[in-house]
């Protein structure tokens, strides 16, 4: 019985641990004026969720942005804010990305260095920026 039941605990443990991070996230691109077509699936969202949490976002601001965002996300979260909703945009020189996320309870943006947005464009599509 004593078995069973430390048999039991660890598959709990690791199947709580296996799940944490490990949903996929699925990237959309801007086709058209207000179209988005899937173009990228991030198989483990573990390290894109790190670095976006690492990130010094400008809390609860509202920004206007000349067009649609060029690239879109969502992270599911279980938390009191609920889901996360990002937006990327490539500067105009195309080195670097500004980003906003929301979810019901605020509203954040960033401009990302070169550096980071090389990185995470890349983590985001598979390609360079």
């Amino acid at each position: 019985m004593r078995t069973l039941i430390v048999l039991l605990l660890g598959c709990l443990l690791l199947s709580g641990c296996a799940s944490e991070g490990s949903g996929s996230i699925i990237v959309e691109e801007r086709k058209g004026e207000d179209q988005y077509e899937e173009i990228f699936k991030v198989k483990d969202s573990h390290e894109v969720i790190e670095f976006l949490d690492n990130l010094r976002w400008q809390t609860e601001t509202q920004v206007m942005m000349q067009h649609l965002a060029d690239y879109r996300f969502t992270i599911k979260d279980s938390g009191e804010e609920g889901d996360w909703r990002y937006y990327v945009w490539i500067t105009p020189d195309g080195d670097k990305l500004e980003m906003t996320r929301e979810s019901d309870l605020s509203t954040d943006y960033i401009r990302i260095s070169e550096e980071d947005s090389q990185y995470l464009f890349n983590l985001l599509t598979g390609e360079h920026l």
